[in-house]
């Protein structure tokens, strides 16, 4: 009974009816187009249903962009790629190139488009309708000396804000922030000078603006070691930039906001991963300063040594924020390229950015390719009336039978409920892949009180830290195979038990204490 408990606790890879609130049960799929190369980008709602964007490879005409609409149970209603053997329609970035319109039957896509005649590349929106007609493009093709790659947009009362890097070589550290209509129509652009090259990853409305958040390269230098900052920058609507906050994270670097969130009481919560000590990657949220766009505080998520990089980040209508990304874990036994593998992973924060829980998903046969480890991530997600989530992300495995070499690269849509489950029986709490799946701590969440049942009879070291990983208590034990430990004085928060052996045998474990 145990072992079926944690194994669904673990991994979450079987196609399981399961019904929550009686609305729509939770699913896991993979989509590929004719064989594809693709990505799972963007998802919005529309209704009850999906519209997705999925940065894509034509086997025949080169990059595209693939729209798909998918119903609540993950069912493919249609799809379509923009690329022709003329036009290219391709993406720079995964989750901020759906917007919505006038109208709920009606999105528009936006990206760079590409003419294979003039060699230009410049934005593009395009307006779709839910039933999958194409009811608008609009090519800016009066920037192609701009040479603007589009990274996402924004659409508000006044109108539709893009936001661009310049794709010329020379002129790389400047960017652009492009106005349109609300119908899609050019009405001006502003250009700003970063002084190093920035690479955007989301945008929000904050009501007296708007925000942009990325990573930035300062040197050629940072470039070639793979060493950045976080920047964000706030710009008016009349696309002139107010202040810029830079993270810098010392030797180490960062990863870049991919998310910002208006706060109640005025300020900006943001999200993003950084780098420590070249051995660990941390989801990363943090406070800033409305006004000045100074940090106000950070905090960091998950063990020091744990490999976690977020991609999504959003607050939640029902309480609380949510995060998407990838994360490593021992997904494969006996792997080619050691015990850490890919995984994606949903986390879930309170709205005292408390970790409430952790998930971590792979789709079914996941496998590694012979040449490289597999891949396996969230990018985006939405949030159902019933609290449940549908996120989209990207699988990069071998098969066998792929379509490109016998490995694919498809995209991965899930729904889970409002506590991370997708399949039934899936606990509450805390759960991800474990270096050793025979350790049981109990109940969880807590309000004191812990057993902890041992795989086996031995000597046990037994170090519980808190989120910051600092040692919070410590006990040994001579020849035992379950223990009870009082953990009522200590403050609410999420903890984890590092137990060991007398081999030295590493045994891990989180535990909400309420």
């Amino acid at each position: 009974m145990r072992k079926q408990i944690m194994k669904q606790r673990l991994i979450s890879i079987a196609f399981a009816l399961y019904a929550f609130t009686g609305i729509s049960q939770q699913f896991e799929t993979l989509y590929d187009h004719n064989g594809f190369s693709n990505d799972g980008g963007a998802i919005i709602k529309s209704g009850n249903n999906y519209l997705t964007t999925h940065p894509a490879t034509d086997p025949l005409n080169g990059f595209t962009t693939l729209v798909a609409y998918f119903n609540e149970e993950g069912d493919l209603l249609w799809d379509t790629t923009l690329t022709s053997a003329i036009s290219t329609f391709s993406q720079s970035n995964w989750n901020i190139n759906i917007l919505a319109s006038t109208t709920e039957q009606e999105k528009w896509i936006i990206g760079n488009y590409g003419n294979m005649q003039d060699e230009i590349l410049v934005p593009f929106l395009q307006k779709f309708s839910v039933f999958g007609e194409s009811l608008q493009l609009e090519i800016l093709d009066m920037l192609s000396d701009q040479s603007p790659n589009v990274y996402g947009g924004i659409i508000t009362d006044s109108g539709i804000y893009l936001v661009c890097t310049n794709n010329d070589i020379t002129d790389n550290t400047e960017g652009l922030i492009i106005k349109c209509s609300p119908e899609g129509i050019y009405q001006w652009h502003e250009t700003f000078d970063t002084g190093f090259v920035f690479s955007p990853k989301c945008i929000t409305d904050v009501g007296d603006g708007f925000v942009v958040g990325g990573w930035r390269y300062a040197t050629q230098q940072d470039q070639e070691n793979n060493h950045g900052d976080q920047i964000i920058i706030k710009f008016n609507y009349s696309g002139n930039s107010i202040w810029t906050n830079i993270l810098n994270n010392g030797l180490n670097p960062n990863l870049g906001a991919i998310g910002i969130v208006p706060l109640n009481n005025g300020n900006y919560l943001f999200a993003g991963t950084r780098y420590v000590d070249n051995v660990s990657i941390q989801p990363l949220v943090g406070e800033m300063d409305a006004a000045t766009g100074d940090t106000l505080w950070t905090r960091a998520y998950f063990a020091p040594h744990s490999i976690n990089r977020l991609h999504g980040f959003k607050k939640l209508d029902s309480g609380g924020y949510l995060g998407v990304g990838e994360c490593r874990v021992d997904v494969i036994p006996e792997s080619a390229f050691g015990p850490l593998d890919n995984a994606a992973f949903i986390m879930k924060l309170d709205d005292e950015f408390n970790l409430m829980w952790k998930k971590v998903f792979i789709p079914e046969g996941y496998t590694e390719l012979e040449s490289s480890p597999a891949q396996c991530q969230l990018n985006d997600f939405v949030e159902n009336d019933n609290g449940s989530i549908t996120a989209l992300g990207r699988v990069y495995m071998y098969t066998g039978k792929g379509p490109q070499g016998g490995y694919i690269q498809d995209s991965y849509l899930i729904r889970i409920d409002s506590l991370g489950c997708l399949v039934s029986g899936c606990s509450v709490g805390i759960t991800e892949f474990e270096p050793n799946q025979n350790l049981l701590v109990y109940p969880n969440p807590t309000n004191g009180d812990v057993t902890i049942e041992f795989p086996q009879r031995d000597n046990w070291s037994i170090d519980l830290l808190n989120m910051q990983g600092q040692l919070v208590l410590q006990k040994q034990f001579n020849q035992i195979i379950q223990c009870r430990l009082v953990l009522q004085n200590l403050p609410s928060g999420v903890y984890t038990f590092k137990c060991t052996d007398s081999n030295e045998q590493l045994y891990l474990h989180k535990i909400i204490k309420q």
